[in-house]
Parts: C-alpha cells; structure tokens; sequence
C-alpha cells in the first residue's frame, strides 16, 4: 500500500484498484465503482446496450425491484446513479459514514446478481425509445450528432451511445448477460472513495462484499486511428421555424498522451475559453451574435474533437459562422497573442485550486486517469507543466493539431436558406441536408 497524506492506493479483488481520499471534515463518503468499458464495446448493429445495461442494473439485482432498491436508499440516507461513457461504466454513490458498509453490500449485489427482469426490460427499452424521440426537439443534441458523424465516419467515436430504434429494439436479455460477463471483472475495476473512511476499513469493506467479483481478464476494445477527411463541409438540420440556430464547428483536437496537449490546452483556453479571449470578444460582445461562444478541447484514447459552439439568431448565423472561420485561421496563421496567453495561463494555475478544494475532487484527479488506463498521478505536475509552455510552443502546437481546412459545420435552421448560402461561404457542394428525425 503506498500513501500520500490522505491519499492511498493499493490493489485489490484479483486485480482490482482502489484509490482512498481521506477527509474528517464531513460524516460523508463519496463512492466511485468505475469500470474501464463502456459504449464502444456495443456491437456494431447493437449501440444503445452498454446504456440499457446500466439502466438495468440501477434496477436492483435479483429478487428485488426499482421500488426497492429507491427505499433501501432511502432508508441509509444514500444516493446512486450510473453513468455509461465510451470507455467507461461507473456506478457513483453517496451515503453517511455510519451507512457505508450496507451501502456497499447493496451495491455488490447490483454488480454480482444483476436481475434484468424482462418487465425492466420492456420499460426501459420503452423510456430509451422516447428519449431518442425527444431528441427531435433538442437542437443542441441534433447538431453534435452530425458533427461527430462527419469527423468520424464509420469510427466507433461517431456512433451514439443512446442507439437507434433498430438497435435498441434489437437488444435481448442475452445481450445483456454477455456484456455484464465481460465487464464487471476485477481485473476491468477501479474504486474510488472520499471522505470519512480509513483505508483499513474500505478495504475490508470490499474484500468481504466484492471478493467473488469475476476475475477473468479485461475486455479489450481496439480503438482504430481516426482517419482525417479532407475538406469543409456542412450538414444542416432543417427546422424552419427556428428564430435561432444551433452553429457548431468542428475538426480533430488531441489526445490524453499528446506531446502537445498542454500547449494545446493552454493556447485553446487563450483563444476562446474566457471572456477576454479573441473568439468570445469579437463574437459576443463586438458583434453580439450569441451570448454564448466559446471553445472546447474532448480528450480521449485517440483523438478528440476541437469544436466552437454558439447559437446565434437564424438571420445572423452565417456572418456569425464566416466570422469564426477567419477567428480560426487567424489563430493557426498567426497564432495567440502574448498577452491572451499569460492572461490564460494565469486563469488556468488560479482555477486549478478550484478543482482540488474538496476530498471528492482530488479523488476526482487520480480517479479519472486510472479509469482512463492512464498513471494516477497523470494530472500531479499539471501546474509546472502549465507554467513552462512558451508562446512558440503554443503556437506551434495549434499549427500542428488544428486544421481549418477540414473543419465540419452542423447547423440546425431552415435548411432552404442555409444550404445555398453555406455552399457559397465554404466555396462546396458539400452540405447537405437532413430530417430532424434521420436515425
């Protein structure tokens, strides 16, 4: 068992990891049961499964029921939810101290005897279903769909973890079964706690609750390189009626193991992430287009996406759109400014205490990479790392990663005035035009 201060981390459970955050401060423990597979381990045909999987296991284990398990919650003062992301399943929880060793037993039994009633089943494909119909009516949701299809094409990054109706129709308890046998194994398990809890104790928690935890060998999921289209292209999603569009642009970013990542991290945050950087500035306040703008690097095992998002008025979006292309080219041409870089630099080293001011959220910073296959202390030297990047390196690193030639454009909006008008600022034919509900 290795230590610092309130920090430990020891193996567990044939292979499992358990990292312990310790705080006296609150009679509070925060749990974190994460396992390193998620949606891309969803069949081809079959996407949505990982999702459903998690849904159903928030439904108790067998000889239970979701009434049940909400007053068994109830009862130890306790909360739970699942969260399913393309590399990782994990089962959050939080309870008072006293109720942590029933908390983690009831838990157990939703990871170990996993009931998937056909009743559950048939409810939660029907609430899946619905929710894929309601994206229909939600803008934000439509436009990063199609931008993640256009820069991954038949890649597993571009497929959506909610599912279509074929697929989602298609799952079976089957199904099922045979990816909660491949994911919950020790050797797949990271275990996060923080708070009012020594490692003595949760580790003889755990060793007792989750000793019979499949031991088998991880699943392994080949994530293939993300192939580079070429070129600017659009999709608009039509909606008419709308008085104000739903704009976001889009090319590849960067990578948890990038040579360039914290130049990258640090000139993105220069140029569009605060309210004095070049993008917000000349779109919100000089122009007043959108209200929000801004710009975000997703980091993953291959690389993310770099995107811009706004959401100006339907009369106003393609100024809006030309004017952030000529921001972006800008940026690549010349580079940041000198002093927007310090300014960022500065805001990012003060904001850093922010994300370490609790128990749970240094947790949070081994938690994270260790799920992610990474070194726990991935983030330790991210202050120095921060402080040490020079201007040429930053500007260097934006030239390299980002390429404003290959940008993709979706757009939700009347289509029959977008498309021409698109085709006539990108200088292509290539925009196309889609139904709100296209699966």
């Amino acid at each position: 068992m290795t230590h610092l201060a309130s920090h430990h981390a020891f193996g567990l459970l044939g292979g499992a990891r358990v990292l312990v955050e310790e705080s006296r401060d609150l009679p509070l423990v925060d749990l974190a049961f994460g396992f390193r597979s998620g949606s891309l381990l969803d069949p081809v045909g079959m996407e949505g499964l990982a999702r459903l999987m998690a849904r159903l296991l928030r439904s108790g284990p067998r000889g239970s029921s979701p009434a049940k398990i909400e007053d068994e919650l109830a009862d130890l003062g306790a909360r739970m939810s699942i969260q399913v992301g393309q590399s990782s399943l994990t089962l959050h929880a939080s309870v008072l101290s006293r109720n942590l060793e029933p908390l983690i037993a009831m838990v157990a039994s939703i990871l170990l005897e996993p009931g998937f009633r056909p009743k559950d089943l048939a409810r939660e494909r029907r609430a899946t279903l619905a929710r894929i119909t309601q994206l229909v009516d939600e803008d934000r949701a439509l436009a990063g769909r199609h931008l993640y299809r256009m820069l991954y094409p038949d890649h597993p990054y571009g497929r959506g973890m909610l599912g279509t109706r074929r697929s989602v129709r298609s799952i079976q308890r089957e199904h099922l079964r045979e990816l909660w046998r491949r994911t919950f194994t020790s050797r797949n398990l990271v275990v996060g706690v923080a708070g009012d809890v020594s490692a003595e104790d949760i580790s003889r928690m755990l060793h007792a609750h989750l000793g019979e935890l499949p031991r088998q060998a991880r699943p392994t999921v080949k994530i293939p390189g993300i192939p580079r289209v070429r070129g600017r292209r659009a999709r608009v999603v039509h909606k008419p009626e709308r008085s104000q569009s739903q704009l976001l642009v889009g090319t590849l970013g960067t990578h948890y193991r990038d040579p360039q990542l914290y130049p990258l991290m640090l000139a993105n945050t220069a140029f569009g992430e605060t309210f004095s950087s070049p993008l917000v500035d000349r779109i919100r306040k000089q122009e007043g287009f959108s209200y929000g703008v801004g710009s975000r690097l997703s980091l993953g095992q291959k690389r993310g996406l770099f995107s811009i998002s706004s959401f100006p008025s339907s009369e106003d979006a393609i100024d809006c759109l030309r004017i952030e292309l000529e921001l972006l080219d800008a940026w690549v041409e010349r580079g940041c400014p000198a002093a927007g870089l310090r300014f960022a630099k500065g805001y990012l080293v003060g904001a850093r205490g922010m994300e370490l001011d609790t128990a749970e959220k240094r947790l949070d910073q081994r938690f994270g990479p260790a799920l992610a296959g990474l070194p726990e202390s991935y983030w330790d030297d991210y202050i120095p790392r921060l402080r040490a990047v020079t201007k040429s390196e930053a500007d260097a690193a934006v030239r390299a990663r980002i390429r404003p030639e290959d940008v993709a454009i979706s757009i939700v909006g009347d289509a029959d005035k977008l498309v021409p008008a698109l085709k006539q600022l990108l200088g292509t034919d290539d925009v196309t035009r889609h139904a709100p509900d296209e699966a």
